[in-house]
């Protein structure tokens, strides 16, 4: 990336900021108006996803693949990750669940819409069960209690 394109990214792109959440620990919170049908995190975009079955996560400590299933979502039987894994989390795995969410989910996860206009200090959300069987599967927004 350039240094002209971080500028308009922090100029144009850049919407929310990670906050203690009324929801669940910390969230991600509009720090300027989003207009419906925007993605708010668009440097997502480019990341490269892999999916692993349980036999390729066997010998992975339990803790690491406690966070694996916190923050991925699971589609068809496998864990969808970014291929950075748990060291390059973006402020987007921090966007906490609803049944009534203002954002949408375009590609199991991968990046995100808003479905109405968010006000500077709106939480904005999503329904894991949407996107996630392993949320589905827990029957709750999708926290994992290994």
């Amino acid at each position: 990336m350039t240094k002209k394109k971080l500028i308009n990214i922090l100029k144009f792109g850049t919407y929310c900021r990670v906050k203690r959440s009324k929801i669940h620990g910390v969230g991600v919170i509009a720090v300027k108006l989003i207009p419906k049908g925007v993605n708010p995190f668009p440097e997502k975009d480019n990341a490269r996803w892999y999916s692993f079955s349980e036999k390729e996560l066997s010998g992975i400590d339990k803790s690491i693949k406690k966070m694996l299933y916190d923050f991925f979502s699971v589609q068809n039987g496998l864990l969808r990750t970014p291929a950075y894994g748990l060291n390059g989390i973006d402020i987007s795995f921090f966007v906490n669940y609803s049944k009534k969410p203002n954002l949408e989910s375009l590609n199991q996860g991968e990046s995100f819409r808003t479905l109405k206009k968010i006000l500077p200090g709106q939480e904005l959300t999503v329904d894991y069960k949407l996107y996630d069987e392993y949320s589905k599967e827990l029957g709750h927004g999708g926290y994992s209690y290994f």
